[in-house]
């Protein structure tokens, strides 16, 4: 019992860690100025990019989680699991493509000007959104029962349809794509894109199901079971 104790007091300090990252890499503060600038004179500015709507929701869902799991505002509590549930995969989803496409060329994800007049984001800030989110709720899911829902998959689809209609209403406005390698590819190139992307999240989110289950059998025996969201 001392020992679930101490790992349950751990993983709440470290959560409380990233979590101030989480909140530190959605703010201007945390970019080049250049950035910041260029960023600001776009119509929709820096919250079109899925980066920081994961961003957003993944902060959300902590906050939630504090609500559910610290305030005892049990009414919340499915709301807390779906944001959970939907928000982990969608994070996984921006890790994954983000460190894949940057390793290859950062200039596929950053604008090319400002990158070859050599405007760099910080290391810190760069795993503030692409890392440490996903890492804070694969966390926070620990000892949490997660179950699959027919809505998550609807909102999987409605999402990527609404966000492919997005880049494509700003990239009319801005003239820009807001991820330049959407710019070499057709429109259907794009469709596919999205529809793979949606197929991976919803690949990861029944990862993550299976993880949740495994996880918490083998931390909470018989007779923590009561301690189970």
């Amino acid at each position: 019992m001392a020992k679930f104790r101490y790992l349950s007091a751990s993983k709440e300090i470290l959560k409380g860690v990233l979590l101030i990252f989480c909140v530190y890499g959605a703010t201007d503060y945390s970019q080049p100025k250049e950035w910041v600038d260029f960023v600001n004179n776009l119509a929709g500015g820096s919250h079109i990019y899925i980066t920081q709507l994961s961003l957003y929701m993944t902060i959300i869902t902590l906050v939630l989680s504090y609500c559910v799991k610290h305030m005892g505002v049990s009414s919340i509590k499915e709301i807390y699991r779906d944001f959970l549930s939907i928000t982990l995969p969608m994070e996984g989803l921006v890790t994954t493509v983000f460190w894949t496409l940057n390793s290859i060329d950062p200039t596929l994800l950053k604008n090319k000007e400002l990158y070859t007049a050599g405007v760099r984001t910080p290391l810190i800030c760069e795993v503030s959104l692409h890392l440490f989110p996903f890492i804070v709720l694969l966390v926070d899911q620990v000892g949490v029962n997660i179950y699959e829902k027919k809505r998550h998959y609807w909102f999987f689809g409605i999402f990527g349809f609404t966000y492919f209609i997005v880049i494509h209403h700003f990239q009319k406005l801005n003239d820009y794509w807001i991820y330049p390698f959407l710019g070499y590819m057709t429109i259907l190139m794009r469709a596919v894109l999205v529809f793979t992307a949606v197929l991976l999240v919803v690949g990861y989110y029944k990862l993550f199901m299976q993880f949740s289950r495994v996880t918490n059998t083998r931390m909470y025996p018989k007779t923590l079971k009561k301690k189970l969201m």
